[in-house]
């Protein structure tokens, strides 16, 4: 957070809110009334009420009993009270504070926590350092998509709605997962992948016509036509998720389609990866699951459907290593032999198995098809 997101210079003659892009539930502002001006009657419901006066004097109408107030002093209003507020024969300034007594999930901001949570992850920092983030693994990416038989399920629920005519745009397709096989069944599928080490690999899988490969970010293409559906398989990690959604949405005459999951606590990789951020000294942020755009989609008036896939595609342990490695090396933080370690802790955790000489990660999520049609 910036110095401008945490200190505000006070006006004395101007009535504003404060920090409104810095809080998460807390409503703030400053009041100026000038003499017998009044603040008109009214409750901020399950909301509970702090006011700082700052200078001036009035009175404050509180649940039917009236009291002085002055420049110094502090009023607390409880939640469901109605209360008004007029100043005296000088101007009446005051700050005041509110906040929810109670969890509501409609007065929290789902489209600044997934952009905060996705602005302080590692990930996002390995991206903003390197030219290419999947460049020297993009190769051990597909072998994972194909060792857990990824997309498995997802794809038939995919093609429910797909038609020979149907032209797709995928955003983010990596090594094309989801691309060839929709290929096949549709007139066009526009793939927009940035990273020049994943477009290698799907241009060399790519046997069909049908297929244009761009390499662009979904967050800069302009121009580029209407398509029946839009489809984004884990790859919304934008710096913007509201103006990506509009955007799919825009773009989409038929079914907007996102595929995201979350894995249970106990799920290997997530262990994995809480254990080496710890022993690496990396900041642990708050997992960030698909329940996050579903809430954000329905603050935005989006009522998506959700259909859930259970996973158990269990992940080779050399590859989730070569990842890691990959990328923390990059980083700079990367610690010799600090693999051996995680390895011992998740052995301990029954969460690494060797299998015929290959040991793999144990994994305990699902997968989420949120789609809603755009019409």
């Amino acid at each position: 957070m910036s110095e401008r997101d945490s200190i505000v210079e006070l006006s004395e003659k101007r009535t504003f809110p404060l920090f409104e892009k810095s809080t998460k539930m807390l409503e703030a502002g400053q009041v100026c009334l000038d003499p017998g001006e009044e603040c008109e009657k009214h409750t901020t419901g399950h909301y509970e009420e702090m006011l700082i006066i700052l200078d001036g004097e009035g009175r404050i109408l509180l649940d039917g009993k009236e009291l002085f107030v002055k420049g110094n002093s502090v009023v607390y209003i409880p939640p469901y009270t109605f209360h008004s507020l007029v100043a005296g024969d000088r101007n009446l300034r005051y700050i005041y504070m509110a906040t929810p007594t109670y969890f509501d999930p409609e007065h929290i901001g789902w489209i600044e926590v997934w952009n905060s949570l996705r602005e302080k992850s590692v990930w996002t920092k390995y991206s903003g350092e390197v030219s290419d983030p999947w460049e020297g693994i993009a190769d051990h990416y597909d072998e994972w998509s194909t060792s857990i038989n990824y997309p498995g399920k997802l794809l038939d629920k995919v093609f429910r709605f797909l038609k020979n005519d149907s032209k797709v745009l995928e955003i983010g397709p990596g090594t094309g997962a989801f691309t060839l096989p929709i290929a096949k069944w549709v007139e066009e599928v526009v793939a927009l992948e940035p990273s020049a080490a994943m477009r290698k690999i799907l241009e060399k899988k790519a046997e069909f016509n049908n297929i244009s490969i761009l390499p662009q970010r979904f967050e800069d293409v302009e121009d580029i036509g209407k398509f029946d559906v839009v489809l984004a398989a884990y790859s919304l990690g934008v710096k913007d998720l509201k103006s990506t959604i509009e955007k799919m949405a825009n773009l989409c005459k038929g079914y907007c389609i996102i595929i995201d999951g979350d894995r249970a606590t106990n799920d290997g990789i997530r262990v994995a990866d809480t254990i080496l951020k710890k022993k690496l000294e990396v900041e642990e942020v708050p997992w960030c699951s698909y329940l996050s755009k579903i809430n954000a989609l329905h603050q935005m008036g989006i009522f998506a459907n959700v259909e859930i896939e259970n996973e158990r595609g269990d992940v080779l342990w050399r590859i989730y290593l070569k990842q890691r490695k990959n990328m923390y090396e990059r980083l700079g933080i990367w610690k010799e032999g600090v693999e051996i370690e995680v390895m011992v802790d998740l052995k301990d955790k029954d969460l690494l198995v060797d299998r015929n000489g290959e040991l793999y990660l144990l994994s305990n999520g699902v997968h989420a098809l949120i789609w809603w049609a755009n019409r």
